[in-house]
This record gives C-alpha cells, sequence and structure tokens, in this order.
C-alpha cells in the first residue's frame, strides 16, 4: 500500500466496492490543491484501480474524472502520452483543479 493509498484509509465511504471507489476517486480529487496538474494515471496511482465486475476499469475512472469536471472541480489542460504499460501510449488528459 502507497502512503496515498493509506490516506483514505477508514473514511466514511459506501461498502459497495463501485459506490466506494467513485467516492473515494472524488474525496481525492476533492483534496488535491487548486493549480495541481494531474492525470487519471495519478489518481489511480493513489488510491487504486477499481475494482468492479462486469465493468472495464477504464470506464470507471472515465466517469469519476467526467463527475469531478461536471461539478468544478477540474478542467482540461491539455494530454499526454499515458504511462502504463497496457495502455501503449495512448494520448489521456491532463487536468487542472480548480
Amino acid at each position: 500500500m502507497t502512503d496515498e493509498q493509506g490516506r483514505f484509509d477508514g473514511m466514511d465511504v459506501p461498502r459497495d466496492p463501485e459506490a466506494r471507489w467513485a467516492s473515494l476517486a472524488h474525496e481525492a480529487i476533492s483534496s488535491f490543491p487548486r493549480g495541481y496538474r494531474f492525470t487519471s494515471e495519478d489518481l489511480t496511482r493513489g488510491i487504486g484501480l477499481p475494482d468492479e465486475p462486469g465493468s472495464p476499469a477504464n470506464a470507471a475512472v472515465g466517469a469519476a474524472m467526467a463527475r469531478a469536471k461536471a461539478d468544478g472541480l477540474i478542467v482540461r489542460d491539455g494530454d499526454r502520452p499515458a504511462k502504463r504499460a497496457n495502455q501503449h501510449g495512448a494520448r489521456i488528459g491532463l487536468w487542472l483543479r480548480t
């Protein structure tokens, strides 16, 4: 477990794995300082990938980013190549915490 993951242990989050991960993601994004630039990979490096039966992890991560954007927590600030090997250098969003 990373220090970042440990930061979220013990939070009052839902027990349903899908809802729990989404809540952790939203809380983590909310806790980033204003002006912080990050990618979804940075987020998942801190809290881990979602473990959602029947749903690809990428969809859950994308939904978390979309929710944070809709809530006004982040804005798109460009893109960069993904670092995870299984993403094969795909371009992913660079986000700015507002």
